[in-house]
């Protein structure tokens, strides 16, 4: 259980991590032109605070289950 928790959180992490590249200011036009030839969501402000948000929980989550004390049996 507790390694299925972990990967979850790990692939939202990574999202958050790719939502903040695909938004980040310097590679704006190109993600802008890019995101316009394949069908994709334009880079926005919205998609920046998702991928913060995203970053936020994963590592937030994945370290509180990494750090909590294992049971005993």
């Amino acid at each position: 259980m507790k390694r299925a928790f972990l990967v979850l959180c790990t692939f939202v992490l990574v999202l958050g991590i790719g939502c903040l590249n695909y938004t980040s200011a310097d590679q704006a036009a190109e993600h802008r032109t890019w995101a316009e030839a394949n069908g994709l969501p334009a880079p926005s402000q919205n998609l920046f605070f998702a991928g913060l948000a995203c970053t936020v929980a994963g590592a937030g989550v994945a370290g509180f289950a990494l750090g909590r004390p294992k049971k005993k049996k």
